[in-house]
């Protein structure tokens, strides 16, 4: 029996080669994409799941209950996590990490590598895979250094790497102690080395005057409760005398990634939201490509109906018909799966390309995935064959024989709701992808309040007293305009904050960023100053280095600071609540002292995620570290570069030169959004390619359910347009229909997406209705075919049989 029914859907395919064809490519294409979706999910999802202690590892931060914005924090004092596991014996471990990156001399040149700062209990908590050393005496030492494989081939070679002394540009040992395995791309830091954690300030008892940027995890025992425990914490504020309002988080490490944006994160995080909405589009291209099926099913119905009938006749029960039909059902979605993975394979390395993202992410067939890939993808092909297999199976045989199908009621309206579900999804596809363009267009034209055009930056360094030479060659440069070294990290932070109690209110918070630079740094940005003065050399107290260049000592140095020159941006100004005129003013915050010279135009130098902060600019009179910024005089761009390396190579030559584009800098803030417009363009395009199938299947299952109607008007005078009009205005109503629908569905979503941007476009009718009329040309080029086809047959083959 099934040899037989495998013989008709073969004999079929051949037969039905334009059919077959059609189906395939619709249901491969749209498999391929939810393959595509599916991997990016898992992948994401998976982010430092790889660990075996991954469900027991917690990051801890800060919440200020007082706070709106910007409320929690990753800068914490040091001892925190050791204060908990003294504490409380549910914790079982703590370490403290910084993230940074060291610059090693190498056997075939500098290298430098991504490096994370921690402690000997690191490997307790991140249990690695070693391939020589031990564990547990890895970091135990002064400069000890554990490599990844990847980066012990680059700086060795082929040489043993370990107990190898490896020295820094800085001219600091270390001693190689250990080589792991490289830490999989699906974690929240990236490190090529972990080296141990020497600094004297971090090893100290708790103190909240002494924050710092390094981060805090834990090891909570087996079948520990981190709700519960979190509880438990506000039994030691008063003890260790926790600021008013902050109090600890446990986070999951498994979250970070997806759950986690604060300021100061060890890497660009992605947010669950997409993963919600990557999700909804991969279910709407299944359902489009169930729909494609039965609509093209449903098209050759008349076709199918004969031969059942036939069958039926000859003693064929309705139970092997469906089975039949279900057959054929399951062997199209087999081969258009098969065929949807080998695409997959082909395709990766593309698809990640244009999408941003690591390769690996779309490698992930193992057997489990693959048998979930099948299995999941031949149940949804069964609910899609149920349809035509009892329409087709229940015809009564003396009129399908005639060519004569029931026209139930139901048959009718559910053909229509798919038409009208399939161009709703398409149009829904439409309006995201406009509106995310514009949004990524409004982002990258929208003023910063500073000048990102031809702006160069050099990452941070520690310069050393060189800085000073360096930067009066380069300006001795005509192609440079201007150089200015600051703490600010474009898109990253500023440098610094501070918070205090609000003196009048004490209920609230002010929390005011810092950024330190050189008295160059408002020029070389070209910021404009509204009030008051620029820094300058000429005022001591702008740098607190006086005459003669004698740094300011002791009661000297306390006294100078609370005069220390300050400039404000207008938002700071808001948030002090200060008076006019401000200029003038003298500022005794507990975390902000010093006198206002100036006020600048609010900037954003980091996400349009977040409005701007409030910000005081601090300068230093000899910036010896920091991020460098040169402004490049216009059309000297190559040459300017050539300089600058050519420079540093003169005065820093134990460096590397690593240098970028500001605004490149800011744009890969908005990855996300730009996977995501390139995501929901592909959707739009296999949305309408979808459902243009369909629409052609039930154009085509119209034309010969009304060939006879057609016919007849024929006869009585009707035009071809009128004909064409009559066949067409059916689907219009369907497409106009599915917009309506839609339209609150998508205004809903566009507002959720676009909440998350500070800084946004207004959703405009106009987007809507476009989408709509770009459906509805695409449908109707598509309809016309058929139509035309139809109104230009001869009345006479259509109406003999009668």
């Amino acid at each position: 029996m099934l040899r037989n029914y495998f013989k008709i859907i073969l004999r079929n395919l051949k037969t039905q080669k334009v059919f077959s064809a059609i189906n395939l490519l619709g249901l491969t294409v749209s498999l391929t994409a939810v393959i595509f979706i599916s991997l990016y999910i898992r992948y994401e999802l998976s982010y430092d799941k790889y660990l075996p202690t991954s469900g027991n590892v917690y990051r801890l931060y800060t919440e200020n209950t007082r706070l709106k914005e910007d409320a929690n924090k990753l800068q914490l004092p040091t001892g925190l996590a050791e204060m908990l596991k003294k504490e409380f014996p549910e914790v079982k471990e703590f370490v403290q990490i910084n993230q940074g990156k060291q610059e090693f001399i190498g056997k075939n040149g500098n290298i430098k590598v991504g490096t994370l700062d921690a402690g000997n209990n690191y490997f307790t908590i991140f249990p690695f895979t070693f391939i020589a050393g031990n564990p547990q005496q890895a970091l135990s030492e002064k400069n000890s250094i554990v490599l990844t494989e990847s980066a012990a081939k680059k700086i060795f070679g082929n040489t043993n790497p370990l107990n190898q002394v490896l020295m820094n540009t800085q001219n600091e040992p270390f001693t190689v102690t250990a080589i792991v395995k490289d830490i999989p791309a699906n974690t929240h830091f990236e490190a090529e080395a972990i080296v141990n954690l020497s600094y004297p300030w971090a090893l100290k008892p708790l103190n909240w005057k002494a924050y710092s940027g390094i981060y805090q995890y834990v090891l909570l025992g087996d079948n520990v409760e981190a709700g519960a425990l979190q509880k438990k914490f506000k039994s030691v504020y008063e003890k260790y005398a926790f600021p008013k309002d902050i109090q600890l988080v446990l986070q999951p490490v498994t979250a970070i990634h997806l759950h986690s944006n604060f300021s100061g994160e060890l890497s660009v995080n992605s947010d669950i939201r997409y993963i919600y909405i990557f999700g909804l589009a991969a279910l709407l291209l299944l359902f489009l490509a169930g729909i494609n099926y039965i609509n093209l099913s449903t098209a050759r119905s008349l076709h199918r109906a004969k031969e059942t009938g036939i069958r039926k006749v000859l003693g064929a029960q309705r139970k092997g018909i469906i089975i039949q039909f279900l057959s054929e059902t399951i062997l199209f979605f087999l081969l258009a799966t098969i065929a949807s993975i080998v695409l997959t394979i082909i395709f990766s390395a593309f698809i990640a390309g244009i999408l941003h993202i690591n390769p690996d992410v779309f490698t992930a067939f193992d057997t489990a995935s693959l048998l979930v890939f099948l299995g999941g993808i031949l149940f949804f092909g069964v609910i899609a064959g149920l349809y035509p297999a009892f329409y087709l199976s229940k015809q009564a045989p003396a009129f399908i024989i005639k060519g004569i199908m029931s026209r139930n009621a139901f048959n009718v309206i559910l053909r229509k709701a798919l038409v009208v579900f399939q161009f709703g999804v398409s149009i829904f596809f439409i309006i995201v992808t406009i509106t995310i363009f514009q949004q990524l267009r409004f982002i990258q034209h929208k003023k910063l309040g500073f000048d990102k055009e031809q702006l160069l930056m050099i990452a941070f360094n520690r310069y050393g007293k060189n800085v000073e030479i360096f930067k009066n060659r380069l300006q001795q440069n005509p192609a440079i305009k201007n150089i200015s070294i600051s703490s600010w990290s474009p898109g990253i932070g500023y440098g610094g904050s501070g918070s205090w109690d609000d003196q009048a209110d004490s209920s609230k918070k002010i929390s005011v960023d810092m950024m330190f630079t050189d008295v160059h740094f408002i020029k070389s940005m070209g910021i404009e100053l509204i009030a008051g003065r620029d820094f300058s050399e000429k005022h001591p107290l702008d740098t607190l280095e006086p005459s003669g260049n004698k740094k300011l000592t002791g009661e000297a140095f306390r006294k100078a600071l609370s005069d220390r020159s300050l400039i404000l941006n207008e938002t700071a100004v808001k948030v002090l609540g200060l008076q006019l005129p401000v200029v003038g003013t003298r500022l005794s915050y507990p975390a902000l002292q010093g006198t206002v010279i100036g006020i600048v135009k609010d900037f954003n130098g980091l996400s349009l995620h977040h409005k701007v902060a409030p910000l005081a600019l601090r300068a230093e009179g000899n910036m010896t570290s920091g991020y460098t910024f040169i402004r490049i005089n216009p059309g000297n761009m190559h040459a300017a570069i050539e300089t600058i390396k050519n420079e540093w190579k003169k005065t820093f030559p134990e460096k590397s030169f690593e240098i970028s584009f500001v605004d490149e800098s800011l744009e890969k803030l908005y990855t996300s959004e730009k996977r995501l417009a390139a995501l929901f363009s592909s959707f739009a395009l296999l949305g309408i390619g979808i459902a243009c199938l369909g629409i052609f299947g039930l154009a085509s299952y119209m034309a010969e359910q009304r060939s006879k109607e057609i016919g007849i008007r024929k006869v009585l005078g009707a035009s071809v347009k009128q004909i064409v009009n009559m066949l067409s205005r059916q689907f219009l109503r369907s497409i106009f229909l599915g917009a309506l629908v839609i339209f609150p569905v998508a205004w809903w979503f566009l507002n959720y997406w676009l909440r998350g941007f500070a800084y946004r476009i207004s959703i405009n009718w106009w987007v809507f209705a476009s989408a709509t009329l770009i459906a509805a040309i695409i449908a109707l080029v598509t309809i016309s075919y058929q139509s035309i086809k139809a109104a230009i047959a001869s009345p006479v083959k259509s109406l003999r049989t009668e």
